[in-house]
């Protein structure tokens, strides 16, 4: 079996419609998958590797809420995230993370994660 891995991510973009420009108020990570699988079978016979230690897939899930509270008159965004790997190590452990909550609070022109939103990991816009 050979080795493969892969990567996908999923963004959320807002847009709003200021007077004859469509601007981009807000962009998100809102989906991550990495999955591995299969070892080099070299590996798997000289070095005693688990076949099973390298098939494993990580995922990053996330939900998007309007909340109660305004900043500059406009409701404020929260972000909840959740991981789970089936990492043989990690499934172990905890199945389900729940990541730290994100705010994103309107600045006057577009909306700005005031804590440490993680960006993204596998595709970055230059």
């Amino acid at each position: 079996m050979p080795n493969n891995q892969t990567a996908s991510e999923e963004e959320l973009q807002v847009f709003r419609i200021h007077g004859n420009k469509l601007e981009r108020v807000l962009k998100t990570v809102v989906y991550r998958k990495y999955t591995r699988h299969g070892p080099p079978t070299l590996l798997v016979n000289e070095e005693g590797v688990e076949p099973g230690d390298w098939q494993w897939e990580d995922r990053f899930c996330s939900v998007i809420a309007v909340t109660g509270s305004k900043t500059n008159g406009v409701f404020n965004w929260v972000k909840v995230s959740s991981a789970q790997s089936t990492k043989p190590d990690t499934a172990r452990n905890a199945s389900t993370e729940v990541l730290p909550a994100v705010v994103f609070r309107w600045t006057g022109e577009h909306y700005e994660a005031r804590n440490d939103e993680k960006e993204a990991y596998f595709f970055r816009e230059d």
